[in-house]
């Protein structure tokens, strides 16, 4: 599935990236992990707490900070397991100044299997939009 929007932080381009470039700064917006270990600056592992309608538990997962991201271009990608479900995703982040600071444009390709994905696509795809706007939501709360 497919995600992408874009919002407004009071921030120039350069410290909004520099908020995610590292695994743990970027693990401070990722809501309900319950473990973490950072395996190196742009890599972590993180025991999640996540679910779908009744589908509920911990997902391991593996998130990865490429290499050639920039504070104009981050992009995230990673994977993981739990309750008899895997999810895969690559998240493109641009950060453009503007007026009030900087628009933050996100695309994220988002994978589901196993359990969660027999829930149907409209509900995996709501729960996939309410997480990343808690994710947001935080992200955002670091501005003030």
């Amino acid at each position: 599935m497919k995600l992408n929007g874009n919002f407004d932080v009071t921030s120039s381009r350069k410290d909004a990236a520099a908020r995610i470039l590292s695994s743990d700064n970027l693990l401070k917006y990722i809501p309900d992990v319950v473990e973490s270990q950072i395996v190196n600056p742009r890599e972590v592992d993180a025991t999640i707490k996540a679910g779908i309608a009744f589908i509920k538990g911990k997902f391991k997962t593996r998130i990865i900070i490429s290499d050639d991201s920039s504070e104009e271009n981050v992009k995230i990608s990673g994977n993981g397991t739990g309750s008899n479900s895997s999810l895969s995703f690559t998240v493109n982040i641009r950060f453009d100044e503007s007026s009030s600071g900087c628009t933050i444009t996100y695309d994220a390709d988002v994978n589901v299997a196993g359990n969660a994905a027999t829930m149907g696509q409209r509900v995996v795809e709501k729960a996939a939009r309410d997480y990343v706007e808690k994710i947001i939501g935080n992200f955002k709360k670091s501005f003030r």
